[in-house]
């Protein structure tokens, strides 16, 4: 999953919000922001009051913030974003990088996009991030990943801008820092016969002004103990999914080249419409089960 964010000067970022991201991305933090005609990378922040703590004093500057939730590589602060592209440069990423070669299986796949191809190509045409060739060559390499830059003058690159939002001059890759409630239900797919998570989410209350700097002006209420909310997905099942991710791509570099034949394993139960489509605040969708499940028989 991850979030991106990119904040301009003087904007603020919520302190409930930045909670539910690290809750919800919860390998890693990290931000870089422009001092003193360089950019300044902080990171490996595995505490939210750590990070919380280290970011607060930089709330007037432009910034580019990341929550990590890994799927190749290490979970450790080598593999935490922003990562620098130069003395003059970081960048973060939300998504996974498919079409390169991992040889390091410590290294994340963003981690490797940078070491090998970022910063070579930087390093011969330091303008290419900026050019509308080189945005479009970044887009083609990541898919529907997304990428920020941020450079020493707090100028930002954000590559695949459209798949994300802004909101009161806070760009986010998704929606992942909102107080959610997240309903799974599970189901295989007929790909690499591969369990993922299907979720409705229901936005709650959000951070006032005076959340800013995790203050309030009324004495909060007592909150009654509970469980620790869900994450995206339980850290239980990371492992395999981490695993499952590298196998698909050790496949898909093995098949380049390939054309016409379809090797996509398939899953013994094929899922289909249980009923008709039914639309709700998140768009429309179409429920999916397997035949034991099926009413109509």
């Amino acid at each position: 999953m991850c979030l991106a964010i990119f904040k301009e000067a003087n904007k603020k970022v919520y302190k409930q919000q930045m909670q539910n991201a690290f809750d919800n991305n919860d390998d890693g933090a990290g931000f870089a922001y422009p001092s003193k005609g360089k950019v300044i990378i902080e990171k490996g922040f595995f505490r939210f009051e750590d990070f919380w703590k280290a970011l607060k004093p930089h709330m007037d500057k432009p910034m580019a913030i990341h929550f990590r939730w890994s799927t190749h590589g290490l979970v450790d602060e080598t593999n935490c974003h922003p990562f620098r592209i130069t003395d003059d440069l970081a960048m973060i990423h939300n998504g996974v990088i498919s079409g390169i070669d991992i040889t390091d299986k410590d290294k994340s796949d963003t981690r490797t996009f940078v070491d090998d191809y970022v910063k070579p190509i930087n390093k011969g045409n330091p303008m290419f991030i900026y050019s509308e060739y080189g945005k479009r060559t970044l887009k083609a390499c990541i898919g529907s990943s997304k990428l920020v830059f941020i450079n020493k003058k707090g100028n930002r690159v954000i590559v695949n801008e459209k798949a994300g939002h802004w909101t009161d001059g806070v760009w986010y890759s998704n929606d992942s820092y909102k107080q959610v409630k997240v309903r799974y239900s599970s189901f295989t797919t007929p790909y690499y016969g591969r369990t993922y998570g299907s979720s409705c989410y229901s936005s709650g209350s959000c951070a006032t002004e005076g959340d800013v700097l995790g203050t309030t002006s009324a004495k909060p209420k007592k909150k009654k103990k509970s469980k620790k909310k869900q994450t995206w997905l339980p850290r239980s099942e990371r492992k395999a999914l981490q695993q499952e991710l590298q196998q698909e791509l050790e496949l898909s570099n093995s098949t380049k080249g390939t054309h016409g034949v379809d090797s996509t394993p398939k899953s013994e139960q094929m899922l289909k419409p249980n009923t008709d489509p039914i639309e709700d605040a998140n768009g429309v969708f179409c429920p999916l089960v397997g035949d034991e499940f099926d009413s109509t028989k």
